[in-house]
């Protein structure tokens, strides 16, 4: 991938991310912290049920789109089952929208579940056609589907104040769900010719068969993988107040900014090795991007200790804990793509019951830790277990890598990230002594030096790549 090609995929996760943190102060000020704690929960509801019907298809797609002879019938092989099993469900939930609506938001609105069910199945169908921009290269096309849906949102929740409405949670529902009706019809419009040939391929019962053998454990790690996301904030849910939700959700909002590097990361790492692999190629660049990878984490999460208390800037009165949580919540996002990173040789060697046997692993330590911080601590509970558990998925996935593909040094790796993770729970519990941010300041830039100085190889060698050098 050359460097027109990397800045045409990365353009989409950092714009993005943009928008989205200049949209969480809007959030913020216009709607209760209850309301910020019920969008967590329906930002949950539909990872988890994008998790659950996909069947861990969108992988095999992506898996399988450089070896196949006929990459639209496999697209429709994957996408048909999930979506036949979708629509049958969301039937179902809808006729019990009023008790779904009580568990999930804690009021009887059955409005809230029909546009939760909406935004499911357009969450379902744009996450499969986004991936045809993505395998077929078509950058700038797949940055714009990841710009939109932001773009939408922050336009209409600006016009609310000119309404002059008071507004409440179904209208954060309606905004997310025009978001998503925009991307949908933008992806149908970019792929129309493609659909017609889709739409009059067959789908193929024995690829069905293959496919669904790769991809039937990823359904458990992927709901391992939601369960470890969720957990605190379900947590929370049931030991805890929407208000602490609220604020543990307004913190990983914030944290979400790392996921550029996570988004960017994840949309060119993943084909770009399977297209390595095919052609018998890439050890190099592999062992490369990996101390990248790891470099940038290390610094990112040190400079976001050093600069945090610049949320209470932008934020209401009643959020001052976030700038104590940040670190911690972003940890989780960073240490998830150092693993993706060092953890390719699962998905290579197609051994995804190891991301299942991870997920697991992980997913038993945030629980664990989970109920022993969040009653007492809330959402400094809720953020510290987390992290700790998102240290216990890096570690154990880049071992199980290493010992079912090719061994890469993991010392490194380890020592760094447990270094961090262990600056960030401890800020996440200073947050309720007096003073005791100046000190933590002054140890996120020392740990910042730090990482930079030892990282100053990895630095100036992701600044040759950045100059236009190709890296594939």
């Amino acid at each position: 991938m050359n460097r027109r090609q990397f800045i045409s995929f990365a353009s989409g996760p950092i714009v993005s991310a943009g928008i989205g943190l200049l949209t969480l102060p809007i959030i913020a000020w216009q709607f209760s912290g209850e309301d910020v704690g019920r969008n967590a929960i329906y930002q949950v509801t539909v990872a988890l049920a994008v998790v659950i019907f996909v069947l861990g298809l969108d992988q095999a797609f992506v898996r399988e789109y450089h070896e196949t002879a006929d990459w639209r019938r496999l697209f429709k092989s994957c996408f048909t089952p999930g979506f036949i099993a979708l629509l049958g469900a969301t039937a179902a939930c809808v006729a019990y929208a009023p008790n779904l609506s009580r568990l999930l938001y804690g009021k009887e609105e059955s409005l809230w579940i029909v546009l939760t069910a909406v935004s499911v199945i357009l969450a379902y169908a744009n996450r499969f056609l986004s991936l045809i921009l993505r395998v077929q290269e078509r950058g700038l096309e797949f940055s714009a589907t990841q710009i939109l849906p932001k773009l939408a949102v922050i336009l209409l929740l600006l016009a609310y104040p000119m309404l002059h409405v008071k507004v409440e949670f179904r209208d954060l529902l309606l905004v997310n769900l025009i978001a998503a009706v925009t991307v949908c019809a933008v992806l149908i419009f970019n792929l129309r010719r493609d659909l017609r040939s889709i739409a009059l391929s067959q789908v193929s019962r024995d690829e069905l068969r293959t496919l669904l053998k790769f991809g039937l454990p990823l359904i458990g790690a992927g709901l391992a993988s939601w369960s470890l996301n969720a957990t605190s904030s379900l947590t929370l849910r049931s030991m805890s107040t929407f208000a602490e939700l609220g604020i543990y959700s307004m913190t990983v909002s914030f944290a979400g900014a790392a996921l550029v590097l996570q988004a960017v990361f994840s949309t060119i790492w993943m084909p770009t090795v399977y297209k390595w692999v095919a052609a018998g190629e890439g050890d190099a660049q592999i062992s490369s991007a990996i101390r990248i990878v790891l470099a940038l984490a290390c610094l990112i999460g040190a400079l976001t200790g050093s600069l945090s208390r610049l949320i209470d800037f932008v934020l209401p009165p009643g959020y001052q804990t976030v700038k104590f949580l940040l670190a911690a919540c972003m940890t989780q996002s960073l240490f998830y793509t150092v693993s993706e990173a060092a953890a390719i040789g699962i998905n290579v060697q197609r051994k995804t019951s190891l991301a299942l046997a991870t997920a697991v692993c992980a997913l038993a330590v945030n629980v664990l830790f989970s109920f022993m911080l969040v009653p007492k601590y809330g959402a400094r509970g809720a953020a510290a277990a987390n992290t700790i558990a998102f240290l216990a998925f890096c570690i154990v996935r880049t071992e199980f890598s290493a010992r079912s593909w090719s061994s890469i040094p993991r010392k490194r790796i380890h020592t760094n990230v447990a270094v961090l993770a262990a600056a960030a729970v401890v800020t996440a519990f200073s947050s309720t002594y007096d003073g005791s941010f100046a000190v933590q300041t002054i140890l996120w830039s020392l740990l910042f030096v730090g990482f930079a100085y030892q990282f100053r190889c990895e630095i100036r060698e992701l600044v040759r790549l950045t100059l236009g050098i190709r890296s594939a």
